[in-house]
């Protein structure tokens, strides 16, 4: 970490009868594996005043400070830190603010003192009543001497009281549950290890707190089933049956308040305090009572001869069990826009400004960092707002100052991109190679390839690569200007800028951030023709694929290119290139169909455009002479399965077509020859080349029934 100022601070959670003094959580320092602290919080029962809670937990401060379990010792109270094993120990209360339980417990009070005294004197005298509930029963014994009645209100208001206490004590409110996760979590982000301690109906408050952690930090603080390595419980007569592990918990053989309701545990503290306390509940004077008359902890059935020494022991041994939690690793990465490349030796300037809620923090922390050669740099970061900033030679700076959310996760990442400095090109620039398109997303790329040739040539390839175009380039006022040769005043027109990014040079194209291009090869490799002469044919139910049904390779560069499940066929010529079939015909030579090439021939079958094509035959048929004249004209109902109403053949192969009732003509040659494979199910195949396109075919199955009738594609033509 480069952080200048780390505060160390430990997060012990007492859970007992207090009150809740909200203090800011300590350090602004990051969290992880290093240590980070303790916080000691205090959950309250009922009956318990905020000042009450506070000197409850001042009396575990005290309890820990003469033991030495932590130091410095302070026995005025006056540090609100104190340290174990070289981190600061915070001391919170959580209070929990028990409405209506007073109301109740004046009620009883003032109708069973009315029961005993009509005259109403002994309703008025409340200072008895927190006499009794306090333990100290002094007023009353100072009554009964001149008041006999006095004997008879204690008894009566024992049993009620003993009511009210049930009745609240298994009825938390919701409010305090929600102001002690907020205040929990604020311990949470800070990376705390944490220790609950709870007395009476504070255990519901402080499993309630564990349930949080347990469900939403599980990873976090190391928790498996009901346990957690870094938050612990110590429970403390406990008013519920749940106690989470390890279980450290204390209960009275006397106390009168817990041991009566169902499913608690045993008791295994046999306190004897000398006190005179009605319910033998009393935390201070109960639990934390130490009788020094005892120079030993356990009696011969291994418990506790009182709660001090008990609470003390739990103490010392969570304390000791405690590891830090896990903090939010935070990975960031730095890459290039254009090419996704790491970018190494980045210089990364990150503020928090921010916590989880959306608090400014009181002071804004920076942290620096430098990338590693994948781009990377790691930290373990509280859960807030986050600004960014980063630069490296050669790219332009990148800042964010918009806050970056980073939560409480285990693990966070986050990829920041810079832009190389770029240059616009001089005009009239002649390049030279091959340039592939490196952007990662190329689903909207429109030039996936461009080959520059001698001089001002160039072969630009489009729709993923499938076609390309040959044609002049020009750079001029900072644009590319393609003019391709097969679409007279057509042009394609993008802006253009050069970069160098880590030794490489980069051509982007395009407005606003464009596309890079890398160039791949000093030159297009030399064309190969590895093709031996034959028929390869697709599997029907894949020719979606590459779009062509079969091929025939005729002799040299030569080749017939069949699609359309064979009815349609293109002759022309083919070169493979760097693993890239160009193929294209003598209507339009400056345009090529191009797709990735995988050949096999020692097992006589190729994959276009992923895919497969097998070799079927050395021949694509051959011509059977036939010598058609005069006009044959087909029914109506069957024109569908042509598309052509008539055919009228004459001396040369000569054939005129004629579809739509005559009104489009088509001119050209026909050639019968035999079908290949006999795909189209019969033994020859009409070919019908017009003369506007002579590397299109149309290919129709042909069956010379007689000379007056010919099924062509399953339709009667009559003479």
């Amino acid at each position: 970490m480069n952080n200048n100022y780390k505060k160390k601070s430990l997060v012990l959670i007492v859970v007992m009868a207090g009150v809740l003094f909200s203090m800011p959580y300590s350090g602004k320092n990051l969290f992880g594996n290093e240590p980070k602290g303790y916080v000691v919080g205090f959950f309250n029962g009922i009956n318990t005043h905020e000042e009450q809670a506070y000197a409850s937990l001042m009396e575990i401060k005290q309890l820990m400070g003469r033991e030495n379990i932590v130091e410095p010792y302070d026995p005025f109270n006056n540090l609100k830190y104190s340290w174990y094993n070289g981190e600061i120990v915070d001391y919170e209360t959580f209070y929990n603010q028990t409405e209506g339980w007073f109301k109740d417990i004046l009620e009883v009070f003032e109708q069973r003192a009315n029961e005993v005294d009509l005259t109403g004197d002994l309703a008025s005298r409340t200072d008895l009543l927190w006499d009794l509930i306090d333990g100290a029963g002094t007023l009353w014994d100072a009554l009964s001497e001149t008041d006999p009645r006095a004997f008879i209100l204690r008894e009566a208001l024992e049993f009620s009281i003993l009511e009210v206490y049930h009745k609240h004590i298994t009825q938390p409110l919701d409010a305090n549950y929600t102001d002690h996760i907020n205040q929990l979590t604020a311990y949470i982000d800070a990376g705390q290890k944490l220790l609950l301690i709870a007395h009476s109906q504070g255990n519901l408050f402080a499993n309630r707190a564990f349930e949080h952690i347990l469900n939403n930090y599980p990873i976090t603080y190391r928790c498996t089933d009901k346990s957690c390595d870094s938050v612990k419980i110590i429970h403390v007569a406990p008013a519920s049956q749940n106690l989470y592990g390890p279980p450290y918990y204390v209960l009275s053989r006397n106390d009168r308040v817990i041991r009566p309701l169902l499913n608690t545990p045993e008791w295994n503290v046999d306190i004897t305090t000398g006190f005179v306390d009605l319910l033998g509940h009393n935390f201070i004077k109960e639990y934390l009572y130490k009788d020094d008359s005892k120079d030993y902890d356990k009696d011969s059935n291994g418990r506790y001869v009182d709660g001090y020494r008990a609470i003390r022991a739990y103490i010392t041994e969570a304390l000791s069990a405690l590891v830090a939690p896990l903090g939010t690793t935070f990975t960031g990465e730095i890459r290039s826009y254009y090419t996704d490349k790491p970018i190494p030796e980045a210089d990364i300037t990150v503020d928090w400004v921010h916590d989880k809620a959306g608090e400014p923090v009181p002071n804004i922390e920076r942290y620096t960092y430098k990338s590693n050669e994948d781009g990377k740099f790691t930290d373990v970061l509280y859960p807030g707002g986050y600004t960014f900033e980063a630069s490296a030679a050669g790219y332009e700076s990148y800042t964010d100052n918009s806050p970056y959310l980073i939560y409480q996760y285990p693990e966070h990442e986050r990829k920041l991109v810079l832009i190389p400095n770029l240059t616009i090109p001089p005009d009239g620039k002649r390049y030279s190679g091959v340039y592939e398109a490196v952007k990662t997303d190329t689903s909207a790329i429109t030039i996936g390839k461009i080959e520059f040739l001698n001089d001002n040539q160039a072969r630009v390839y489009l729709l993923f690569n499938t076609q390309s175009h040959l044609g002049t380039y020009l750079i001029t006022d900072g644009k590319f200007i393609f003019t391709p040769s097969d679409y007279g005043g057509t042009y394609i027109e993008m802006a253009i800028r050069e970069a160098t990014e880590q030794g490489e040079e980069l051509l982007i194209l395009g407005d606003g951030m464009g596309y890079a291009y890398t160039n791949v090869a000093d030159s297009p490799g030399e064309p190969v023709f590895p093709m031996k002469s034959g028929v390869y044919r697709a599997d029907k139910s894949s020719l979606t694929l590459s779009g062509f049904s079969s091929f025939h390779f005729t002799g040299g560069d030569q080749v017939i290119a069949y699609a359309f499940d064979d009815t349609v066929s293109y002759e022309g010529a083919y070169k493979i290139v760097d693993g890239v079939f160009m193929f294209s015909s003598p209507s339009n030579p400056n345009m090529s169909i191009n797709m990735d090439i995988i050949i096999d021939n020692d097992s006589n079958f190729f994959i276009l455009g992923g895919q497969e094509f097998k070799w079927q035959s050395e021949t694509g048929g051959g011509d059977t002479n036939y010598n058609l004249s005069g006009a044959y004209k087909a029914s109506d109902p069957m024109i569908g399965f042509t598309g052509f109403d008539s055919f009228t053949f004459s001396s040369g192969n000569r054939v005129t077509a004629s579809a739509m009732n005559g009104i489009l003509i088509y001119h050209g040659v026909y050639a019968i020859v035999n079908d290949i494979d006999n795909l189209l199910g019969t033994a020859e195949t009409l070919v019908f080349t017009w003369d506007g396109d002579t590397s299109v075919s149309v290919n129709m199955s042909f069956e010379m029934v007689s000379d007056d009738l010919l099924l062509i594609n399953g339709a009667e033509y009559k003479k």
